[in-house]
C-alpha cells in the first residue's frame, strides 16, 4: 500500500496552511495554482492514456476517469474563485524541480501511474490536513468535499497499474527530488 511506503509530514502542511490562513494574498496564489494543477490534471491524464494504454483497457479508463474528475475538480475552483472575485490564467507554470525529476522514471504505463499514483497520494493527504483544520474556510471545504475523495481512489487506482519495480522508482525519485529542494547533495 502506498500510504505505508511514502511518508508525509502533516505537520509541515498545518505550518505552511497557517501560514495561508493569515494572508488573503497568497491563499489566492495557491487557490490558483490549484486550479490551473486540476486544470492541466486534464490533459495530463489523457495525454498519457493516448501514448501508453490501450484504447478501450482498463488503464485507458481509469486515466480517462481521473481526468474527468480533474475537469470536475477545476470547475468547483473556477467557480470558488469567481465568487471570491478572482479571475485565474491559465498561463502555463513552469515545471517545479520536484516534478521535473519524479517525472524524469516515465517511460511507460507502468511507471507513468506510479508517478502519478504518488503525486495523488500527496495531494490526498494535503487535503485531509487542509480538511480537518477548523478555521478553513467553507468555500475550501466544499471543494475538498469533492476532491479528497476522488484523490484517495486516483492514488489506489494508479497504484494497482503500476508495477512495484515502478513504484519503487518513484517513491525513490519523491525523496531525491525533495532533497534536492532542500539543497541537500546526493551521497
Amino acid at each position: 500500500m502506498l500510504s505505508a511506503k511514502l511518508d508525509f509530514n502533516a505537520d509541515v502542511t498545518h505550518s505552511w496552511w497557517d501560514r495561508l490562513l493569515n494572508d488573503k494574498e497568497t491563499m489566492e496564489r495557491w487557490l490558483c495554482k490549484l486550479w490551473r494543477t486540476e486544470f492541466n490534471g486534464i490533459a495530463d491524464n489523457i495525454e498519457a492514456t493516448q501514448k501508453y494504454a490501450i484504447a478501450g483497457s482498463l488503464e485507458d479508463r481509469i486515466f480517462r476517469k481521473t481526468g474527468a474528475d480533474e475537469e470536475r475538480h477545476a470547475l468547483v475552483l473556477w467557480d470558488l474563485l469567481r465568487e471570491r472575485g478572482i479571475t485565474p490564467v491559465r498561463e502555463e507554470q513552469p515545471e517545479s524541480i520536484y516534478w521535473k525529476h519524479v517525472n524524469g522514471i516515465i517511460a511507460d504505463i507502468h511507471s507513468c501511474a506510479a508517478v502519478f499514483a504518488v503525486g495523488e497520494e500527496l495531494a490526498a493527504r494535503r487535503f485531509a490536513v487542509i480538511q480537518a483544520d477548523k478555521r478553513t474556510p467553507s468555500d475550501i471545504k466544499y471543494f475538498l468535499d469533492v476532491a479528497t475523495k476522488d484523490e484517495e481512489y486516483h492514488a489506489k487506482a494508479f497504484e494497482n497499474i503500476a508495477s512495484e519495480p515502478a513504484m519503487v522508482a518513484a517513491i525513490k525519485r519523491h525523496y531525491e527530488a525533495i532533497d534536492m529542494m532542500l539543497g541537500v547533495r546526493p551521497s
